[in-house]
């Protein structure tokens, strides 16, 4: 019992637990105990326990308000790293998916019983949009041409459009690299095109189209939120062999 009060068999009662450890345990039950502060008046921290002074409770209120305050003032720049981030893996994935597709040799959706496999996939990019595209070179040319499409947007890949994305939030294509010693033709597009079996990686959209296929990379697509305060970007890096990452800027 606390300091100032008697302990009796009406508060306490001992119970003998685990008699083979050899000790008691005394477990106090409290009945009255309220009832004897009140009597004896007695509303201390020995009837009520320890509590928070004004003092700590002013204390804790700033700290919270700080806190919130740096978190809101933050929020901003926290959620454009996430458009950000969930972009650039988007595309990362749209790409592997391209590179899955022709390793695999799948065939294309809704193709008819005894249609020959494909022999590629790709993904087509262009500089200031917020769409690319998952296609089928049928014809050979290394590129997505252009045209009314089942993937729902004018200026499309057609008939050879297999998926079509499109960034949200506006997320875009703020810019294409090409590998070091290498431009882009006035066409400001990039087509990453794998080949089975190997997989081969061949990349179009070259001033001297396909580019390069000594130049093994990176191929580099900046993706950012053009208009947005503190703007910041991402980087989608290809090399001819095969490798895909992310980096930032």
């Amino acid at each position: 019992m606390k300091k100032g009060f008697t302990q009796s068999p009406e508060h306490c009662v001992a119970v003998q637990e685990n008699p083979s450890k050899g000790f008691l345990l005394t477990k106090c039950i409290r009945v009255k105990f309220f009832a004897i502060c009140m009597a004896q008046r007695r509303f201390s921290t020995q009837c009520f326990g320890a509590g928070f002074t004004l003092l700590e409770l002013m204390i804790t209120i700033g700290i919270m308000t700080i806190i919130s305050g740096v978190v809101f003032f933050n929020f901003p720049k926290l959620n454009q790293t996430v458009l950000l981030n969930r972009a650039a893996r988007e595309l990362t994935l749209a790409l592997r998916e391209a590179q899955s597709r022709a390793t695999a040799v799948a065939q294309l959706p809704g193709a008819a019983a005894g249609t020959p496999f494909p022999k590629n996939y790709g993904i087509h990019v262009k500089k200031d949009s917020n769409i690319f595209f998952l296609f089928n070179d049928k014809d050979d040319d290394m590129k997505c041409n252009v045209g009314v499409s089942p993937c729902s947007s004018s200026s499309t890949c057609d008939p050879e459009c297999v998926k079509r994305f499109e960034f949200t939030h506006g997320v875009k294509v703020q810019n294409l690299i090409p590998a070091p010693g290498l431009s882009l033709s006035g066409d400001d597009e990039l087509n990453i095109l794998f080949y089975r079996p190997d997989p081969t990686t061949k990349i179009s959209g070259c001033s001297t189209s396909p580019c390069d296929p000594n130049s093994i990379g990176p191929y580099k697509i900046v993706i950012s939120r053009p208009g947005y305060p503190g703007s910041d970007r991402r980087t989608v890096q290809i090399w001819t062999t095969g490798q895909i990452s992310i980096s930032n800027p």
